[in-house]
This record gives C-alpha cells, structure tokens and sequence, in this order.
C-alpha cells in the first residue's frame, strides 16, 4: 500500500490501498511516488514499482486523510521491469498540458497526458 506521512512530526496521515482493480494478482513493492504540481497541486499522485511492474495516476477526491478519497485513474501495466522514477510537468495554466513520466528498468521513459473532462475531471 501507499502512505501519505507527515515528515514534521513523523505520523502517518493516510494508507492507500494499492491492490485494486487489475493489480490484485501480484504485490508491487512501491520505489517512486509524486504528487503532482502546477495550479492543482496535490490533486494528483503517481506512483511505480517493481513485483507488479506497474504505475498508477491516482485523484484525490476529498481532503487528505479522508477514506477511500484516493480514486485510480490510470494504470500502466506488462512493463518488463520495475518503475523505479515518476514525475510530473509543472502544467501550467496557460494553456500547457500536464504530463506524467515514468521510468523503468526497461530503459524506456513513458511520457502520458493528463486530460481534464467538461467536467474538470481528469482523465489520463
């Protein structure tokens, strides 16, 4: 699972349910996490490991600590090997997109669009 951590005084805020969904064969031992940044900072996390060889784009959809605010909104499977690095663009807000990379073993860098719906809802 993912956690969020307060670092200033050491307790932990949130645990994250990771095995979800098409992930609930094989762990993922977790090596990358980001929240995202630009104007909606912190709305979005992607993090990557290795086991499962996956990556995940979450959206928080309420404040931090609250249950189940965490939605999965994108997933990358079938990598050969683990993500070891994620990192978003900064998305600013003229008009730039907001891009997610991810890096593996495999050497190949994956570089995604995060969309955002009519609605402003975000969709990778």
């Amino acid at each position: 699972q993912l956690q969020i951590w307060d670092y200033a005084d050491g307790t932990l805020i949130e645990d994250i349910p990771w095995r979800t969904g098409a992930s609930v064969t094989q762990p993922c031992m977790l090596y990358a996490a980001q929240f995202n940044k630009g104007p909606r900072s912190g709305e979005l996390i992607c993090a990557g490991g290795s086991g499962a060889n996956e990556a995940k784009v979450m959206h928080n959809k309420g404040p931090v600590g609250q249950p189940d605010a965490w939605t999965t909104i994108g997933i990358v499977t079938g990598m050969d090997k683990g993500c070891f690095t994620v990192d978003f663009s900064s998305g600013d807000s003229a008009g730039e997109p907001e891009l997610v990379a991810l890096g593996g073993g495999d050497g190949v860098v994956r570089v995604m669009e995060i969309g955002y719906g009519d609605d402003g809802e975000e969709v990778l």
